[in-house]
């Protein structure tokens, strides 16, 4: 009855908890100089009205929308559903939000890292998701972006991504990785980081990190991050950390690359640069 009551008071515009409180007093009192009456009310009318309250109750759009725009969510609609028909009503918001939870776990242990390079079609030269929209990204650095929480329940899957791009980009030893859900570190995650950090350092290259907030430095601070990378290689935008890796990638591979990604490969040796000193 409770519930068929608050959807009536739904219907009515209601807008805070207070209206519960309202209706049920002046249900009381409607109740005291009326009861008469209800006792040669048919039941089966009073169950008529019960129905079509919860009928009204149903939002066909909304549910329209939730088929067709996600499966998940679908999913936890409708196992929601059956439990509610099978079990009862408390049951099946248990179980509703433990779905929940458990496909948010799952997506957040699977976070998104993309590989980016400037477009230089955009004005200022926006970085974006290389592969999907062609663009070639520099043979010695590889800026990835993680977008997501990068904590323990992350670390495994980000560690087998790393494996994969060291085995299907060795050349690029040196990473900018680019912690977009900076503010979700955790210590596990720190531990990542600084285990990639001297992984690239023996293969000849680095790891620079950037990070989107001060709060995100002073966290990684407080994780010994900072002080294990050292300043130099904590940026808080990709323009300083590529002003600042740029110059120290390999001259030999640079003096044979015609791609010029970034602006700072301008002041590189270019292709034919030591050809055309000899010859001065």
């Amino acid at each position: 009855a409770s519930f068929t009551r608050s959807g009536i008071n739904y219907d009515a515009g209601a807008r805070t908890p207070l209206s519960a409180m309202f209706s049920s007093a002046f249900l009381f009192v409607i109740l005291l100089m009326v009861a008469p009456a209800f006792a040669v009310v048919p039941i089966p009318g009073i169950a008529g009205v019960i129905m079509l309250v919860a009928w009204r109750l149903i939002d066909f759009r909304e549910i329209r929308h939730l088929v067709t725009s996600s499966s998940t969510e679908t999913i936890i609609a409708a196992v929601t559903f059956v439990t509610v028909l099978l079990v009862d009503l408390e049951t099946a918001i248990y179980v509703g939000v433990l779905l929940s939870l458990g496909f948010f776990l799952r997506g957040a242990a699977r976070p998104f890292l993309g590989q980016g390079a400037p477009d230089p079609g955009t004005p200022g030269r926006v970085f974006k998701h290389a592969a999907p929209n062609g663009l070639e990204e520099c043979p010695q650095l590889m800026v990835c972006r993680l977008d997501g929480p990068l904590f323990f329940g992350s670390v495994e899957f980000l560690r087998r991504e790393f494996r994969r791009l060291e085995r299907e980009r060795p050349l690029q030893k040196t990473m900018l990785f680019i912690v977009k859900g900076g503010g979700d570190i955790d210590l596990a995650g720190a531990d990542l980081i600084l285990d990639e950090a001297r992984r690239r350092e023996t293969m000849g290259g680095a790891l620079h990190l950037q990070v989107k907030t001060p709060r995100t430095l002073t966290k990684l601070a407080r994780f010994k991050v900072v002080r294990t990378l050292t300043r130099e290689r904590l940026h808080l935008s990709k323009g300083d950390a590529i002003a600042e890796i740029v110059p120290k990638l390999d001259e030999s591979i640079c003096a044979t690359c015609e791609k010029r990604i970034f602006l700072e490969c301008a002041g590189r040796p270019a292709p034919g640069s030591a050809r055309s000193d000899g010859m001065s």
